[in-house]
């Protein structure tokens, strides 16, 4: 059977049950009896999406959403901190229930993989420093670079298919410092939610900015 990929579908089905019955229905207490605390793993570090608090929680839109439909469904939650590159392994070995962060559903993904709805639209671009983003209006524009991004997702084999065409360099990281390396002049972009990046670059003081290049591909999750 494949795995929920994400709390929403399984919790708004739920959801779903109690609303029929104008409350909550004893469908909904038994399904929830059943399901037991369900573990979200999470990245923990993406702002504004989801991030730590100094109380040791976690904020943001998707904790907000998760918290919201724990508290309509009955379901407890439990926010598990996992290493991106090594979450899918987390849930293939039953570590986690789920994940709860922003996933391209590719068609390799959707084979393995039940995924929900779409509830966020967002797109990678290329970053770069302040005062470049006009240096770099298309792929072409980056033969000899370096280019950071986070390995072992869909941005890194992204990168991988248009590299090639690009002529650059891909320097992969596995936790998200790849946008420092760049304000240190380590690298000459980086390939991120825009979202992400400026959230990033405005809360540690960052000289960067999303370059003129079109995204490579649109996506939503």
């Amino acid at each position: 059977m494949k795995k929920i990929l994400t709390l929403i579908l399984t919790a708004l089905m739920v959801l779903s049950l109690a609303a029929c019955g104008g409350g909550e229905s004893s469908e909904s207490a038994d399904a929830s009896a059943d399901i037991g605390t369900v573990k979200v793993g999470i990245d923990g570090a993406y702002a504004p999406f989801q991030y730590a608090t100094e109380d040791g929680g976690f904020d943001g839109f998707e904790i907000a959403m998760v918290n919201e439909i724990s508290e309509r469904t009955g379901l407890p939650v439990e926010y598990v901190p996992c290493a991106w590159d090594g979450i899918f392994g987390q849930l293939d070995s039953e570590k986690i229930d789920t994940v709860m962060c922003c996933i391209f559903p590719n068609e390799e993904r959707r084979e393995k993989y039940d995924f929900s709805a779409e509830y966020i639209y967002d797109e990678n671009k290329f970053i770069v420093p302040k005062g470049e983003a006009a240096n770099y209006k298309a792929l072409a524009d980056f033969k000899g670079k370096k280019i950071g991004v986070t390995g072992g997702g869909n941005s890194f084999t992204t990168l991988q298919s248009v590299q090639e065409e690009g002529g650059f360099e891909i320097v992969p990281y596995s936790d998200d410092q790849e946008i420092f390396e760049l304000d240190l002049g380590r690298l000459d972009a980086i390939y991120k939610s825009p979202v992400f990046a400026m959230a990033m670059a405005e809360e540690n003081g960052l000289n960067v900015e999303v370059a003129e290049c079109p995204a490579v591909e649109e996506a939503t999750c």
